[in-house]
């Protein structure tokens, strides 16, 4: 089995996240139908998310 590891590299797209753009493989007259459930900066997003966890490693 092959397996594979992807990761952020750079600033991100909140573009991308927030689904301004379309993409070929998607069809637009679905768009209307996403959901926005949060809108919050990438940055903080992941500090929220992973500073505590990302201490804990570090500490050990």
């Amino acid at each position: 089995m092959e397996r594979t590891i992807s990761f952020m590299n750079g600033e991100g797209s909140i573009g991308h996240n927030t689904r301004r753009f379309i993409a070929d493989n998607v069809d637009a007259s679905r768009t209307k139908n996403n959901i926005t459930l949060i809108h919050e900066d990438i940055k903080q997003a992941y500090h929220k998310l992973f500073d505590k966890a990302l201490k804990e490693y570090n500490a050990k």
